[in-house]
């Protein structure tokens, strides 16, 4: 066999390969050392979106500092009426970064120009009288590991700029809206962007918007949109909208957040004039005829529906359903207005609407109807149980129980102290399929939450099947009840994943260590402890809780949660 034979395709099967990395950027960032082919495979994957790295308020060093390297002589000149000089001697890297761009989320972009700007060599101000240490931050301090407590690491999403600057409000603006330029006239295009508006941020979303229609080609590719406004906008949404559908038809994953009492304006445009919208996710948007009418445009290949906190008083009926035999993934999570009788049309229709993941969230008992139309196809359900008075409780075990024969991805959450009979009566019924089970209390730390918990860890360790293989709980829990949970877990043989989130106060390192040794009596492949509530580290509780965690090895509990299939990703 010849060389070229052998080797032709060698950067083709590296390629492939190495888009397997794409989540690991330190697996990334070692090929990219390796020689110069794995290098140019490497860079334009790290460079895709920069912006999901985490802000890092104490670092000076930021990928901003690259992409200014592509400023023009005039935005330079711009930056240093604002007192931000940017070094004119360095000159451009070899590759051209802003041109990998492929996410944009312009919330994440005003974080990291914040860091940018908040790090460069300008005095800070002096502390005053009323505020000795103005900028004194939590979360510079010592905290718990992330093994641990992930929310006490959570991002600080202050847009506060901390240094002496002329216009400091202009500077962050003008600093956002050179980024875009910067990946515009870079010829970059996007895949993804996402657009975000509140009384905090999103001020310069305006300017985005015109240099986004006037360059068509970086948004000729993108398959994600999605808008999430806590106020209206400040821009013509309407008119951006309308633009933006006339000038590319590659979209397929529209989500869009209206948090405002009253919206007005056709949502429409964006799905009549797409060929390839696969998933549509609404949230707090009131529903309409005409709205529900123009998702017949994409019948052929939509397959995932998400409505959460959505208002249906002005549609009579959900018949537009009927139409999706491709449907795989539905949600409906407290949404106002919709009835048991809006979904009979359904049952009147012989064509065949086999969803595999549904999500209810609610009063699931006005389900009833919907859950007799596809819960023989269901294989993943979440559901919250709770709502309501008993009778309407009962009739949603009842319509479970009833219709759903084959669940293998069983996540309920729990608002009250429910009746764990009916809860083992529905684990039998679904035994023989059940694989992921996840338990979660909701609304935080009270009698009711600590009750409903203990109920569920006291009384139903024996329903679980044998065969489980994934069990996550989010519980308020006392360790005497986890260890009663998991002496009577002792026949399920293959569990490999198990997750437990905390949100008790007390005993955490107790719960760890009964955790530990169930860990590794049933010898878990893969385990993950999670603290809800802030800890000290100077307690008692933590201190031998690092000690306990020494011989084994913790997963973070975000890394191995699972989400129900169809919702964890672009929606």
């Amino acid at each position: 066999m010849t060389r070229s034979k052998l080797f032709g395709s060698l950067p083709e099967i590296s390629y492939y390969i190495i888009q397997l990395l794409q989540d690991d950027l330190k697996s990334l960032y070692s090929c990219a050392l390796v020689n110069r082919l794995l290098c140019q495979i490497a860079i334009p994957m790290l460079w895709e979106n920069p912006f999901s790295i985490r802000r890092r308020e104490e670092n000076p060093c930021s990928f901003l500092d690259t992409y200014f390297l592509f400023l023009n002589t005039d935005d330079r000149l711009k930056f240093k009426k604002y007192g931000i000089t940017i070094n004119p001697s360095v000159k451009k890297p070899l590759f051209n970064y802003p041109r990998f761009i492929k996410t944009l989320d312009t919330f994440r972009a005003e974080m990291h120009s914040v860091n940018w700007i908040n790090n460069l060599d300008i005095p800070i101000p002096s502390p005053t009288k009323a505020h000795p240490y103005p900028y004194h931050d939590p979360l510079c301090m010592k905290q718990p590991s992330t093994i641990f407590h992930s929310k006490i690491h959570s991002e600080n999403t202050s847009l506060k700029i901390k240094v002496n600057l002329l216009d400091a409000g202009k500077a962050m603006k003008f600093t956002c809206t050179s980024l875009f330029k910067i990946f515009i006239n870079n010829n970059a295009s996007i895949r993804e962007l996402i657009m975000k508006s509140s009384s905090f941020c999103g001020f310069f979303l305006s300017e985005i918007c015109e240099m986004i229609l006037r360059n068509s080609k970086f948004i000729s590719n993108l398959e994600t949109l999605t808008f999430c406004f806590f106020k209206h906008p400040r821009f013509n949404f309407q008119y951006f909208l309308a633009s933006l559908s006339s000038l590319t038809c590659s979209i397929k994953h529209f989500k869009i957040s209206f948090f405002i009492d009253r919206y007005e304006g056709s949502l429409t445009d964006i799905i009549t004039t797409q060929k390839q919208i696969s998933s549509l996710a609404y949230y707090c948007i009131p529903i309409n005829a005409c709205l529900l009418d123009s998702f017949k445009y994409c019948v052929n290949t939509l397959t995932t529906m998400k409505f959460v906190n959505c208002n249906f008083e002005n549609v009579p009926s959900f018949d537009v359903l009927q139409y999706f035999t491709k449907l795989q993934s539905l949600c409906f999570d407290n949404c106002g207005g919709l009835d048991n009788q809006a979904f009979q049309p359904l049952l009147d229709n012989p064509a065949s609407l086999k969803v595999k993941s549904l999500q209810l969230g609610g009063k699931i008992s006005e389900y009833s109807f919907l859950l007799q139309k596809i819960g023989p196809h269901v294989e993943d359900l979440s559901v919250e149980l709770g709502f309501g008075d008993i009778e309407r409780c009962d009739k949603a075990f009842k319509n479970i129980i009833t219709y759903c024969r084959k669940i293998k991805f069983l996540h309920v959450a729990y608002t009250n102290n429910m009746k764990i009979p009916k809860m083992c009566k529905l684990i039998t019924h679904i035994n023989k399929y059940l694989k992921y089970l996840s338990f979660e209390v909701l609304f935080g730390v009270d009698d009711d939450c600590s009750e409903t918990s203990s109920s569920l860890l006291t009384g139903l360790g024996t329903a679980l099947p044998s065969s489980l293989e994934y069990l996550n709980l989010d519980l308020v829990i006392d360790p005497m009840d986890l260890k009663t949970f998991f002496d009577s877990c002792k026949h399920i043989v293959g569990l490999n994943k198990l997750l437990v989130r905390n949100r008790h106060y007390e005993s955490i390192d107790e719960t760890f260590s009964i955790i530990k040794e169930f860990v590794n009596e049933a010898k878990i492949k893969e385990f993950a402890y999670e603290i809800e509530n802030y800890v000290k580290v100077e307690d008692p509780d933590y201190l031998n809780l690092e000690k306990l965690v020494l011989d084994v090895q913790p997963k973070r509990y975000s890394d191995l949660i699972m989400r129900i299939p169809g919702f964890d990703c672009k929606n």
